[in-house]
């Protein structure tokens, strides 16, 4: 019985010391945090320079359309390309998700 509960004890204290040190937050973990932020930040603005390189193409292309024709083939053109963009963003999502 002696035995169980220094068992007990030594497992709430291992417990309690642990807890303790994760909520700690170390400098070295902010600027970790911080470069990531700015990571996601930098890669969050491509994609959307991207979308608003490939919706501004469309818009000229829309705008230059003559026939029914050209219309179709810009709208056919910018769906492609929506598609291509959602392929590329999904596998970056599957690279990035842990294991």
């Amino acid at each position: 019985m002696k035995r169980l509960t220094a068992v007990l004890l030594a497992v709430v204290f291992v417990l309690g010391i642990s807890v303790y040190v994760f909520a700690q937050n170390p400098e070295g973990t902010k600027a970790r945090q911080a470069m990531t932020v700015e990571q996601r930040k930098e890669k969050m603005i491509t994609l959307i320079d991207e979308r608003i390189k490939m919706l501004q193409e469309a818009k000229t292309c829309i705008e230059a359309a003559k026939t029914r024709e050209d219309f179709r083939a810009c709208k056919k053109n910018f769906r492609e390309e929506r598609r291509e963009l959602r392929e590329e963003m999904r596998e970056r999502r599957r690279m990035n998700k842990p294991s």
